[in-house]
C-alpha cells in the first residue's frame, strides 16, 4: 500500500521499496484510493473477477464498480500478471 503523496507538507519523499517473487501465477494489483476507498470492504473480492479475465477487462470493470459505488476521486488501476515467456 503506497502511503506517501508527493507535494503534501513539502517534506521530501522516503521512498518504500518491497520485493517479492514475480513467478508464474504472480498478480499484481496497483491502485489509487478513488478505487480503494469505494470498495474497500469488497475489494479483494473484486479483485479475484477482475483477474478472472483479462487485465484490460477487469481494470475497466473496477474502474466501473469505483465509480457505481460514488468514487469521489479519480480512479486509477493497473492489473499485472504474470505470464512465463521466452526471455530475449
Amino acid at each position: 500500500m503506497l502511503e506517501q503523496v508527493m507535494g503534501g507538507d513539502g517534506a521530501p519523499i522516503e521512498p518504500q521499496l518491497l520485493e517479492f517473487a514475480w513467478g508464474s501465477g504472480s498478480r499484481l494489483a496497483l491502485c489509487s484510493d478513488g478505487l480503494h476507498g469505494p470498495l474497500e470492504d469488497i475489494l479483494p473480492g473484486r479483485l479475484t473477477e477482475a483477474f478472472a479475465g483479462t487485465v484490460t477487462e477487469g481494470n475497466q470493470g473496477l474502474i466501473d464498480a469505483a465509480n457505481a459505488a460514488g468514487g469521489p476521486d479519480n480512479v486509477t488501476v493497473v492489473l499485472a500478471r504474470f505470464v512465463p515467456g521466452r526471455v530475449s
